[in-house]
C-alpha cells in the first residue's frame, strides 16, 4: 500500500464580516492484497477435501487464480484511489458564528483482472449440495470505477445573548449531500467439468447510481461553569452498489443494483466537572439510540448447482444504550473509569438459511421465497460485536522523583467485556447445533489486565521511556471469526495477542 497526502492551508484574515481561511486536502492511495485460510483441518493436503474457502477477500485488488485444478494465491493488479477535499472556514463577530463549507471528490479506479476471480471456493455449501469442484462467486473483473461527489456546510451559532440566565447556549447544524456512481466491467465465467477450470465468457458492463444526505443538529447548554448538557440528532447515508452473480434468474430480492442504507440516531448527554479540597474530577454520561433502515445484507442461493452470493436491502436494526466515563484525581493518584451498556438487535431481517437445510417449499419459507431459494425471518438476532456490557478501570500513580530527572508514572488497567456474537445468524446456529456451538460463534466474557511504567523527559531530555505488559494473565480471546458451520461444522477465529511485554523509547523533536 502506498499513500500520499498533501494539506495546503491559507488564512486570508478579515474579509468583510468574517475571517476567512481555506484548506485543501489531496490524497492518493495504491493498494493490492489477498487473504485466504485453510478450513479443512488438514492443511489442504488431502485431495477432495475443502482446502480453501473465500480464497480471496472482497477487495477489488484481490484475485484467486488456478493452476490446473488447484487454486493459488496471487495479489493481482493494484486499486488506485484519488481524493480531494476543499474547505472554506470562517468566524463571524468573534465566535458569534463559526462556519465551514466545502466539497469532496473521490474516485477509485478498479483494475482489469481477467486472469482470476474473487472469492473462489469449493462448493459444498450444505449437506444437500454435492461437491462440484472449484467455483467463482463473481465474474472476472475487467475494469471500472467508483466515484463520489459531495457538498457540505456546517455552522455553530452562539445564542448566549438570547439566554442571559445561562453561561452559554450553542446551536450546531450540518448538512452533506452525496452523489455516488459505480461502473463495473466484467467478463462472464464458465466452469469446465470435471477439471473445474474457469474459462472467460462474454463481457458485460453495469452501472449504478445513488444519492443521499447526512445531517446533524445539536444543542449544548453550559448550565453552570461546571455542567454542560447537550442533545444531538444525526442522519447518515451509506451508498448502494452493484451485484455480480453468474446466474441471477430465480434469486429472491435480487436486483442488479442494491440501494443505500440509512441510520438515524439521537444522543443526550452531560459533562460535569467538580473540585473539592481532596478530589478533582470529571464525569461524562451519554444515552443514545440509533435506528438503521434498508440494511444491506448478504443473501445466498443455489441455482443449477452453482452458488450465488449477492447483496439486498432486507433488514432493519436498533442500537441503544448508555455510556459513562469518569476521571478522578487526588494528589499523586488518578482513577479513570468507563462503562457502557448496549442493547442491539435486528428488528427486521429477511435472510437466506446459512445452512441450506430449509428447502424451498418448506412452511418456514417466507412468501417472497422462490423455487430456487428459501428466505427466513431472521429478526431478533444479535448484531455482531456488540457486547451488552463493557467496563474498564485504570489506576495511575505519579511516583515522586526530583523534577530534574523527569516524571515517573505507573498505571494498571483492568477491563471487562461480556459475551459478544461474531456472526449475524447466531440464533439459527444455536437452533441447528445447540448450545455447544455458543463458544464457536461468539467471544465469551473475559477480563484483561495491562500495566505500564512511563518515564517522561528522561534526565531532563527529550527522551521518553516506558516498560509495559499487555494481557498480563495471557487471556485467550478472539477478536473476529469466520464460521464454517455451513460446510464442515467448524469455526475459524482470529485471536488477540497473548501476553506481551516490552520496552519503548521515544524522542520528541522540537519543543
Amino acid at each position: 500500500q502506498y499513500t500520499f497526502i498533501n494539506t495546503t492551508e491559507y488564512n486570508f484574515g478579515e474579509v468583510g464580516p468574517t475571517t476567512l481561511g481555506v484548506k485543501n486536502i489531496f490524497g492518493y492511495e495504491q493498494s493490492t492484497g489477498t487473504t485466504g485460510w485453510m478450513v479443512d483441518g488438514f492443511g489442504g493436503r488431502i485431495q477432495g477435501a475443502i482446502a480453501l474457502n473465500n480464497l480471496a477477500n472482497y477487495n477489488y485488488s484481490s484475485s484467486a487464480n488456478q493452476v490446473g485444478n488447484q487454486p493459488v494465491y496471487e495479489k493481482g493488479p493494484s486499486t488506485k484511489q484519488y481524493t480531494n477535499e476543499l474547505q472554506f472556514q470562517g468566524d463571524i463577530n468573534n465566535g458569534l458564528v463559526n462556519w465551514i463549507l466545502g466539497g469532496y471528490y473521490q474516485r477509485v479506479e478498479l483494475p482489469s483482472n481477467t486472469d482470476g476471480v474473487r472469492n473462489m471456493y469449493q462448493v459444498f455449501e450444505g449437506v444437500l449440495t454435492p461437491n462440484l469442484g472449484w467455483q467463482p462467486a463473481f465474474p472476472f473483473q475487467d475494469g471500472g470505477y467508483t466515484e463520489q461527489e459531495a457538498a457540505f456546510v456546517q455552522a455553530t451559532f452562539d445564542l448566549s445573548s438570547w439566554f442571559p440566565a445561562v453561561a452559554g447556549v450553542h446551536l450546531t447544524g450540518g448538512f452533506r449531500r452525496s452523489w455516488d456512481e459505480e461502473k463495473l466491467d466484467t467478463v462472464g465465467v464458465s466452469v469446465s467439468y470435471p477439471s473445474g477450470e474457469m474459462v472467460p465468457g462474454n463481457p458485460a458492463t453495469s452501472r449504478s447510481k445513488s444519492d443521499g444526505d447526512n445531517t446533524s443538529i445539536s444543542l449544548d447548554v453550559q448550565v453552570t461553569d461546571d455542567l454542560l448538557v447537550y442533545l444531538a440528532r444525526r442522519e447518515g447515508y451509506r451508498p448502494g452498489g452493484q451485484n455480480q452473480v453468474i446466474a441471477s434468474i430465480g434469486l429472491p430480492n435480487y436486483s442488479p443494483a442494491y440501494g443505500p442504507e440509512t441510520v438515524e440516531d439521537w444522543e443526550l448527554g452531560l459533562k460535569y466537572a467538580f473540585a473539592t479540597d481532596a478530589v478533582q474530577g470529571r464525569l461524562n454520561i451519554a444515552a443514545y439510540r440509533a435506528d438503521y433502515t434498508d440494511i444491506q445484507r448478504t443473501l445466498r442461493a443455489f441455482v443449477n448447482g452453482a452458488s450465488a452470493v449477492y447483496q439486498a436491502n432486507v433488514a432493519e436494526a436498533r442500537l441503544e444504550g448508555i455510556e459513562v466515563q469518569g476521571s478522578f484525581v487526588s494528589g499523586p493518584w488518578q482513577l479513570d473509569l468507563t462503562y457502557s451498556y448496549g442493547d442491539a438487535g435486528y428488528e427486521e431481517w429477511v435472510g437466506s438459511d446459512p445452512f441450506n437445510l430449509i428447502r424451498p417449499g418448506d412452511p418456514m419459507c417466507l412468501p417472497e421465497s422462490t423455487a430456487e431459494a428459501c428466505l427466513l425471518d431472521l429478526s431478533g438476532n444479535a448484531i455482531p460485536n456488540t457486547p451488552k456490557h463493557q467496563a474498564s478501570a485504570t489506576v495511575s500513580y505519579d511516583i515522586p522523583i526530583n523534577e530534574q530527572y523527569g516524571q515517573l508514572m505507573a498505571s494498571f488497567t483492568v477491563s471487562h467485556r461480556s459475551r459478544a456474537y461474531l456472526v449475524g445468524e447466531s440464533e439459527r446456529n444455536i437452533q441447528i447445533f445447540g448450545d455447544d456451538i455458543l463458544d464457536a460463534i461468539s467471544v465469551p466474557s473475559y477480563e484483561r489486565y495491562d500495566a505500564r511504567l512511563d518515564w517522561s523527559n528522561v534526565f531532563g531530555s527529550n527522551f521518553d521511556a516506558g516498560l509495559f505488559v499487555y494481557n498480563a494473565t495471557d487471556e485467550l480471546y478472539a477478536v473476529s471469526a469466520v464460521t464454517q458451520m455451513t460446510t464442515l461444522g467448524m469455526g475459524v477465529k482470529m485471536y488477540a495477542p497473548p501476553r506481551t511485554w516490552g520496552a519503548e523509547l521515544t524522542y520528541r523533536f522540537g519543543q
